[in-house]
């Protein structure tokens, strides 16, 4: 097979539409219209097309600028495109890891066209056919038809039986850090009671005080939960939350770069 190069790099941003804009933390409006992400395709001819959540303009402007690394390299050479892009002393400053997940996974790709394998086959093997998916519950305003709303118990109960009516969801995560505290709560085992036998999760996107966060993991112990996702602020809240509440935690906001991957 003769060596391949990339040979140009095109960055896009893809707007996904929303059926209602969300409702975050108090006193900020979500995406009123669109989601973004950026999407980029690293070899002419031959494409490869990797994904990264967010960014818009900035993603664009940001890939774009690694174009002077990428021209010629080999998506082969997937430990030179980490060093060239991210090595681990540039990243304390630069903190592209992210843009290197989408090309390597661009180059992931563009491999598995050239070698007519799956990807899966390059990173060792398929171990499932399917993989289940868990519906995302958000607090939201209506749209500009006065339709979609979900603010209110019932509106919330309303929307996740038509996920789950529509799409065989039998894991749910409501993202909350909207409402106070104990409200939520409520709506969170109003949701068991709804959908009995499915599992659940909550995550407050870190809204939580750490007091607020022991005295809701307390609140849902009983229930069939998956986890308890971002409930107070970084890996020291994290830390101190563990010494009260013994179900599993899950967190996106804090290991971000590599000297965060400490021993606790």
């Amino acid at each position: 097979m003769k060596p391949l190069r990339i040979t140009g790099v095109r960055a896009t941003t893809v707007p996904v539409p929303l059926a209602a804009p969300f409702a975050t933390q108090p006193g900020r409006t979500g995406a009123p219209s669109y989601a973004r992400s950026s999407r980029w395709i690293p070899i002419k001819g031959l494409a490869g097309l990797g994904e990264i959540g967010g960014g818009g303009e900035g993603a664009e402007a940001a890939i774009t600028s690694l174009t002077p690394y990428l021209l010629g390299h080999d998506p082969f050479a997937l430990e030179a495109l980490r060093w060239k892009i991210a090595s681990p002393t540039a990243t304390l400053y630069n903190n592209r890891l992210q843009l290197l997940a989408a090309l390597e996974f661009a180059c992931l790709d563009i491999k598995g066209k050239a070698l007519d394998l799956p990807v899966h086959a390059l990173l060792g093997g398929k171990l499932r056919d399917a993989v289940p998916f868990a519906s995302y519950i958000f607090f939201r305003y209506a749209d500009s038809e006065r339709v979609g709303e979900v603010r209110a118990t019932d509106q919330l109960l309303a929307h996740a039986r038509a996920l789950k009516q529509q799409y065989a969801f039998t894991a749910h995560k409501l993202t909350g850090g909207v409402f106070p505290p104990a409200y939520e709560l409520a709506c969170y085992r109003a949701l068991v009671d709804a959908l009995p036998g499915d599992r659940l999760r909550y995550d407050p996107n870190c809204a939580l005080s750490l007091e607020e966060a022991i005295r809701f993991g307390k609140g849902i112990r009983d229930l069939n939960n998956d986890y308890f996702e971002d409930p107070t602020w970084g890996l020291e809240g994290a830390r101190q939350l563990r010494r009260y509440i013994d179900m599993p935690l899950a967190i996106n906001t804090a290991v971000i770069n590599f000297e965060q991957r400490k021993q606790r």
